[in-house]
């Protein structure tokens, strides 16, 4: 997908620097907590939606610390449809 800022339903997006110290991972639940109007800890653990592990991999700058290339990923977590891509762009809507 080219276009990746226009969505007709969406009800959150957050935009990320995929090289801070911040994890995805950590990341992704701070944008859905935000889409809920909820504190994040009031969220199941993301690890038990999806391998935290290798979600923060997936994303994580190359060693050399260069950026991945392009790619996203779609799961659910607490009752909203997340999609994740490279550029930093996390999407969250209603399931």
């Amino acid at each position: 997908m080219k276009d990746n800022d226009h969505y007709s339903t969406v009800e959150h997006i957050d935009r990320v620097d995929w090289s801070g110290d911040v994890t995805p991972s950590t990341t992704i639940v701070e944008a859905v907590a935000r889409a809920r109007n909820c504190r994040p800890t009031d969220l199941e653990s993301l690890d038990k939606t999806i391998d935290t592990d290798a979600l923060n991999a997936l994303f994580a700058p190359r060693h050399d610390g260069t950026q991945r290339g392009s790619g996203s990923i779609s799961f659910s977590y607490s009752d909203r449809d997340v999609t994740v891509f490279s550029d930093g762009q996390i999407v969250v809507d209603e399931s």
